[in-house]
This record gives C-alpha cells, structure tokens and sequence, in this order.
C-alpha cells in the first residue's frame, strides 16, 4: 500500500515522507495521486480547510485511508468524520508508524484473474471482504446479515459494491470471480 502525506509546506511533507520511507519500511507515493488510487493519505489537521475535508473523505469513499496528525487533544466532528484513524502532534514516532501500517494492512487486497494470468488488485472495505468470505462459503444474504450482525439491507449494499469493484452484473459472476481468487 502506498502512502501520500498532504500538506501545503513541501519541507513538512518531504521530512513526513522521508520518515515513513525510512522508519516505516512503507512505499511512499511520488508525486501526484488520482484520487482512485488506493493509497494510506496523511494529512495535517491544522492546514485543513473545508475543501481539502471533501476532498479526504470523497477519497476514502474510494476506498483510500486517511490518517489525520492532529495537534491537541480537540479534534473537530469533521476532521473526525474524514480520518479513518486519529494521531496526536505529539505521540511518539513509533505511534504514527504503527497506525499508519495498521491502516494500510486493513485495506485488504483480493487478486482476481480473468484467463487464469494477469492478476489485478481490487480494494475492498473490512465489511466487503466478511460479504465476500461468507458469499465464497455459499451463504445466503440472510445468513451474511446474521453473522456479520448487520441489516439485509447492508449486505445487499456489500453485495452490490463488490460486483462493480469486480466488474460482475450478477451474483453468480461475482461468486465465480471470488472463487478463482483464492
């Protein structure tokens, strides 16, 4: 997983970058990144205008992670709303690397193939993997619903994403793609 720290100050960014390449052992991204690309974006809480909040979470709904280095202890509900994890100015180093991996582990990958080869890589949410695995066992969207504990209405919308990110109109296209990738 990549990683892309946002900042209006390139010397905070670059030294921000050049921590995680060196201490983290994680990919950093050079230069720009479209805002589909699956990537772990860092962000700093202060230099965050109500634009740049739209732009963070309109990226995680494209299946990117945000983390925010927030300075205090305060945090507005929409800085909150757009991270997917929170950490202090202040927290030591180790800290930050260790969310910052943790975020780009939770991001799961499945491999699909299409003729057998050329394998591509899909991101899918913590929630679509679990629809996933249970679809792959043959259960039903009611059984999905009650053991991920969730509504019937939420699987069918898991359901209903992992068959555009897999590029399936159907469910049996969907079942077959998840069972060649495993």
């Amino acid at each position: 997983m990549k990683v892309k720290v946002s900042h209006p100050l390139p010397i905070y960014a670059e030294a921000l970058e050049c921590l995680i390449e060196k201490r983290g052992g994680l990919e950093v991204a050079a230069g720009q990144l479209s805002p589909n690309e699956p990537a772990v974006r860092v962000a700093v809480d202060t230099r965050l205008t109500a634009g740049d909040l739209a732009e963070l979470q309109k990226i995680r709904r494209a299946g990117s992670a945000v983390l925010v280095l927030a300075e205090g202890k305060s945090l507005s509900t929409e800085v909150a709303a757009a991270a997917d994890a929170v950490v202090s100015l202040s927290s030591p180093t180790e800290e930050f690397l260790g969310k910052l991996s943790a975020l780009g582990a939770s991001r799961r990958v499945i491999g699909v193939s299409d003729q057998g080869a050329g394998y591509f890589e899909v991101r899918l949410s913590s929630n679509e993997q679990k629809a996933a695995q249970f679809l792959a066992r043959g259960a039903s969207n009611q059984e999905i619903a009650a053991a991920m504990g969730c509504s019937e209405q939420s699987v069918k919308n898991y359901m209903r994403q992992l068959m555009r990110k897999l590029g399936c109109k159907n469910r049996v296209q969907l079942l077959l793609k998840l069972s060649r990738a495993e």
